[in-house]
């Protein structure tokens, strides 16, 4: 019985297009040894370069970000808040990826990375180039832990617009999902 129902659950994770997921609080060490599975098992089979050095860098963006702006006070907290752990999912159907991404977040960046994201989902690719190019001039924001481009590099990256969504956990924190097609 276990068996048929560990076969079931991976013929619709394949079915999905689900190649990697990962759920939970994330350590740098995580991210290198997820790294290595994506090189290793997820992008064996892409013949083109370019789309596997772009799955693999906005996978690593992402989970960056999600170690960088994550509460871990919020994450040891998690158990009051159903379904808001962090996670990172990898999908490919018919030659489409899509790196998913979500985390809690103090809803004083809630309110910084949506004004950067609606920024960017106005822009162009040769938009994105110049603005791209302009913000790597400039200093980091004050309350960035990065140089403040990787959504840049993303939106450039992505074959289609960056999705998102923002969900409001309680007075100070929100969740945050995006979504990056490849």
């Amino acid at each position: 019985m276990l068996n048929e129902s560990i076969k079931q659950c991976k013929k619709m994770l394949d079915k999905q297009g689900f190649m990697l997921y990962f759920r939970g609080p994330m350590t740098q060490n995580d991210v290198v040894e997820l790294g290595k599975t994506i090189q290793r098992n997820v992008l064996n089979n892409e013949k083109n370069t370019s789309v596997k050095t772009k799955v693999f860098s906005i996978f690593v963006e992402l989970v960056q970000n999600m170690i960088r702006y994550s509460d871990d006070q919020k994450l040891k907290e998690i158990s009051k808040y159903e379904n808001h752990e962090n996670y990172i999912i990898v999908r490919n159907q018919n030659s489409v990826y899509s790196v998913i991404c979500g985390n809690v977040v103090d809803k004083k960046k809630h309110a910084y990375l949506e004004e950067k994201l609606n920024i960017l989902l106005q822009m162009d690719q040769q938009e994105l180039k110049v603005y791209y190019k302009e913000q790597r001039r400039k200093a980091p924001p004050e309350d960035s832990l990065g140089a403040g481009i990787g959504l840049i590099e993303m939106a450039r990256k992505s074959s289609e617009p960056i999705e998102y969504e923002m969900t409001s956990i309680d007075d100070q924190y929100s969740f945050f999902s995006m979504s990056v097609t490849i």
